[in-house]
């Protein structure tokens, strides 16, 4: 999660990957989240990423989280986003002026420090109306958005020219217009506005992909294009062509495998998440289904000694990070370090600027020949398996750039209620190289969607990928 990020980055990838000499030590054991109200009551403020949390000592009363900007302090409601849905527990680092909060299954933390009262501006009622929403807008990006660079936007001068355009007189419909013509200078498939006007609801992404522009556009004369495009996808290509009616679904129809050929095992992952039926499941819950199901698929492939297995990430919609690197760890034959994170908007960290994320050898796994296929349409945590992937040594990357999207999702709301989504973090893959923007670009070149005529070309890639593969399995 960044901003402006040429001055950093030097610094980052210097120490990337090597280890940082005379960096901060820390201490301090984890604790479960819900015992912050006894430990750490007081304000804090994290490090990056625009949060400020009042913990009360009171454990019956609820944590209150803020968005805060220079100039605004906006309550998180119950009904949204709120970072504490994604942590359960803490540290605190060198004193009690600081705390390292993460999850037990993401161990990327994110520190706070205590900060001595609620600021006046917490306590009063943020202004709703035309200006005042716009100018919060603008500052969540300005301080937390990564890429302006990377996308060659100068925020300030085009946010100060598109201010001019409106009056807290003009219609919420003038704003949301003003708010996507500034996003879409941003081709970022992690920057987004979610807005309600006049009772209808609707959402703009910056950059939604190629390949689902081209499917919206081709097949527009269709109640449901994506339905259309997946049914061949899914349906024709994977189950009747691929697998020959013979392929396995599980984890809730997110992973499909099976044989491409008597030796060649597949298995299409579509997302890293949503595995349980459950209503509401933990992290816990997705992780444990996650390793059941890859028990199966890695049984299946030793059961029937496959010489090679296809990963195909054409299709991915992406999920979480921890749910990458557990996929990951069925090919793995040695813990790797796999990626690195850094929040960009973080200044004067106790913790490591870079933190290091590793794949680790799971008990049941293949370490065989792998090809991972991508497309454009594999984004976010698929891009981060696609980097867990590519630092295994038994790994080939085939097909298509990924969509170039892998910095976390960061949620903020406007006084209004609107949500906004940016990039604030920087990955970095195995190698110190950073992917943002342009995509993950694979080893071999395989065209998988055919902007033209989106229904075709993936079939072709896959048999393609085949053809590839028997020949090296037969020149061995």
């Amino acid at each position: 999660m960044n901003r402006n990020t040429t001055p950093l980055l030097i610094s980052l990838l210097a120490c990337l990957l090597a280890g940082c000499a005379n960096m901060p030590t820390f201490f301090g054991s984890y604790r479960e989240l819900t015992e912050v109200h006894k430990l750490s009551p007081g304000v804090w403020r994290s490090n990056g990423y625009g949060w400020l949390i009042d913990i009360s000592d009171n454990k019956q009363q609820a944590i209150q989280v803020y968005n805060i900007t220079q100039d605004f302090c906006i309550p998180v409601q119950k009904d949204q986003e709120s970072p504490l849905d994604y942590v359960d527990q803490f540290r605190r680092i060198n004193d009690n002026d600081h705390l390292a909060i993460s999850s037990r299954s993401e161990p990327y933390e994110i520190e706070f420090h205590r900060v001595a009262y609620l600021p006046k501006r917490c306590t009063t009622i943020a202004g709703n109306d035309i200006l005042e929403n716009y100018d919060a807008f603008v500052q969540f990006f300005a301080e937390h958005y990564a890429f302006f660079d990377l996308y060659g936007v100068d925020w300030q001068t085009v946010t100060t020219v598109a201010r001019q355009s409106l009056t807290n007189q003009s219609h919420e419909g003038a704003l949301v217009e003003t708010f996507i013509g500034l996003l879409s200078q941003l081709k970022d498939g992690h920057v987004s506005i979610s807005a309600v006007i006049d009772g209808d609801a609707g959402r703009f992404m910056a950059n939604p992909g190629r390949t689902n522009t081209a499917i919206e556009e081709k097949l527009g004369n269709h109640d449901n294009p994506m339905a259309v495009f997946g049914k061949q996808y899914l349906k024709v290509g994977i189950d009747q062509t691929i697998l020959k009616n013979q392929g396995i679904d599980i984890l809730n129809e997110r992973i499909k495998f099976g044989l491409t050929t008597d030796d060649i095992g597949y298995m299409a992952v579509m997302a890293e998440g949503g595995y349980t039926q459950l209503k509401d499941p933990s992290f816990i819950d997705e992780l444990t289904a996650l390793n059941l199901g890859m028990e199966r698929v890695i049984d299946y492939f030793k059961t029937h000694e496959v010489k090679a297995v296809i990963i195909d990430l054409s299709v991915n919609h992406g999920g979480y990070d921890f749910l990458s690197r557990a996929i990951a760890s069925r090919f793995a034959s040695a813990p790797t370090i796999a990626y690195s994170k850094s929040a960009d908007d973080a200044q004067n960290s106790f913790l490591s600027p870079v933190q290091n994320l590793k794949v680790f050898a799971g008990e049941t796994r293949f370490t065989g020949p792998v090809y991972v296929l991508t497309s454009d349409f594999t984004v976010s945590a698929g891009e981060i398996l696609t980097l867990c992937l590519r630092a295994l040594p038994n790994v080939t990357h085939v097909g298509e750039a990924t969509r170039g999207a892998l910095s976390d999702v960061l949620t903020k709301y406007l006084p209004n209620g609107w949500e906004i989504t940016l990039s604030n973090e920087i990955y970095a893959d195995h190698k110190s190289i950073l992917w943002e923007g342009k995509g993950i670009e694979p080893e071999i070149t395989i065209d998988v969607f055919n902007p033209d005529n989106p229904l075709e070309g993936h079939l072709q890639a896959v048999q393609e990928l085949t053809r590839i593969i028997s020949q090296q399995i037969t020149q061995r």
